[in-house]
């Protein structure tokens, strides 16, 4: 392989990490919204 031919494979393997991302945090965003909420709740009740 050429070294143009591994910049092209370096960005598609880029973009497609960065979509696959962009799905999974949208599936953990809730989780983490309500883990988010169960630690203020704990905090401000420890406070």
């Amino acid at each position: 392989m050429t070294a143009f031919h591994w910049a092209l494979a370096l960005v598609f393997t880029g973009e497609w990490i960065w979509d696959n991302l962009w799905q999974i945090e949208v599936k953990l965003e809730p989780i983490l919204n309500r883990t988010w909420q169960f630690q203020k709740a704990g905090l401000t009740t420890l406070l």
